[in-house]
């Protein structure tokens, strides 16, 4: 059954919509003129994220921007209709289907940084070491620990049974992961230097290598292999069913992906304005924008992987402009 886009507060259709010069529908997802804050998630169709009015989002299936809670929300992350985040320590969740709100953990010691695939949400937990890795089960409503181990684990991200996360135990920062069916943690990536902020999507696991480069793993075929690694440096990387996207600083801020069926990789938005913070799922990418003034929230449906080769070779042509026209 096919999860429904219910909402809290329905508000205007956005029609700030145009095509860039390589292929891409860029659509203007926020109606505020505030700056929105925090991080974005994507599931499906719909976007969400927040600023001074709550938690916020916008379906591309019905193209609405809608308003579903005025709580301030710090780290999100949503999967089908359930949004969970951080607030003051705690970690909430909310039903878009049912518009209703509910704890999943209000442990005194403080949650951060949650992160929800299906019925698992998982979040960084104080309550015995300043970083381990702590799950809850939405179907049978019990905690569990994940990652206990002496160091600071940071930054968890879960997709179907299986967890990752960065650590520190061997006092620099690795990748490790956690398969929830055999209750088994391994190392992912444990090679000299630092790897930070993985990200998780079916048997792929992506990460930045000396917070520059970005790599990945693909558990399936015990194999890693280089994304990007261009010296001008990338950050914020996300991961969506196929799809990788991140910051990229080889203009002023710009919003790359790549497609791991494919391994190719594509422009998103080269605007001359500072992107930050995507997020993607499946066919759908979102960013925050400052092409306006403010803090505004884009979107875009990334085409199909044939048509995402010729992107790729169309970008490259605007980045060769580019850097002549400099």
């Amino acid at each position: 059954m096919k999860p429904r886009w219910a909402i809290g507060l329905t508000l205007a259709t956005c029609v700030v919509a145009a095509s860039n010069a390589y292929g891409f529908e860029e659509i203007r997802l926020s109606t505020t003129t505030d700056s929105s804050r925090g991080e974005l998630a994507v599931s499906g169709s719909v976007v969400v994220w927040t600023d001074s009015r709550g938690l916020c989002g916008y379906d591309f299936r019905t193209g609405q921007e809608f308003v579903t809670s005025s709580r301030s929300c710090g780290t999100l992350s949503v999967s089908g209709n359930t949004v969970v985040w951080s607030e003051n320590g705690d970690i909430y969740g909310y039903d878009l289907a049912t518009h209703t709100e509910f704890p999943i953990s209000t442990s005194a010691a403080g949650q951060v940084h949650p992160a929800i695939s299906g019925n698992v949400v998982v979040w960084v937990d104080g309550r015995s070491d300043p970083g381990d890795i702590y799950g809850y089960d939405l179907s049978t409503h019990t905690a569990f620990p994940i990652c206990t181990h002496a160091g600071h684990q940071n930054h968890p991200r879960i997709s179907g049974r299986i967890i990752v996360w960065q650590d520190d135990r061997n006092n620099k920062m690795d990748i490790y992961g956690y398969d929830l069916a055999s209750q088994s943690e391994f190392p992912i990536c444990t090679r000299p230097g630092n790897q930070q902020f993985p990200g998780v999507s079916g048997d792929f696991v992506v990460w930045n290598e000396q917070n520059v480069d970005v790599y990945g793993y693909d558990l399936a075929a015990q194999t890693e292999f280089a994304i990007c690694t261009d010296p001008a440096g990338q950050s914020g990387l996300n991961i969506g069913d196929n799809v990788v996207v991140w910051r990229d600083d080889r203009g002023n801020g710009d919003i790359y992906g790549y497609d791991l069926s494919k391994r190719i990789t594509f422009p998103i938005c080269l605007n001359a304005a500072e992107q930050t913070a995507p997020a993607a799922s499946a066919n759908i990418a979102a960013w925050a924008d400052s092409r306006n003034g403010s803090r505004d929230i884009y979107g875009a449906v990334i085409p199909e992987p044939a048509t995402l080769a010729l992107l790729a070779l169309g970008g490259l042509a605007v980045m060769r402009r580019r850097k002549r026209n400099t």
